[in-house]
């Protein structure tokens, strides 16, 4: 655990020693400040042998999980969270009949911060 220290200032016949009797240590819990994350590119890969569909994503740094979303429209007005987790992969499998195109972003996130959304990937196109 990691402290603060915050001066008070006593007057107890020491004032050449500011961090004498009159300091006060407080606990600060490292992981409750907010960090900046950066924002993971999201990528379509394609199984040489199964021919699978997934999606990938960079590595954002500090990142404890990352938040996949779906949606038909582009703008994202009826998303819905189609993973969530510390993977950077989701598999999409194999069809050859989607009739529509989805559209997908992620973004990373930890205790107290969230990255930006990724650029949005249409599959398929």
């Amino acid at each position: 655990m990691s402290y603060i220290s915050i001066l008070v200032a006593f007057t107890l016949g020491c004032h050449d020693d500011p961090v004498a009797p009159g300091s006060i240590l407080i606990p600060s819990d490292p992981d409750t400040r907010p960090i900046t994350l950066s924002t993971p590119k999201l990528f379509l890969g394609v199984g040489i042998e199964t021919g699978d569909f997934s999606l990938s994503w960079s590595e954002s740094p500090d990142a404890t999980y990352y938040t996949l979303e779906s949606d038909m429209l582009p703008w994202f007005s009826i998303a819905k969270v189609v993973y969530s987790g510390p993977n950077r992969t989701y598999e999409l499998g194999y069809r050859s009949d989607y009739l529509f195109s989805s559209y997908y972003r992620v973004r990373a996130e930890s205790r107290n911060s969230r990255s930006s959304w990724s650029d949005t990937l249409k599959f398929p196109e």
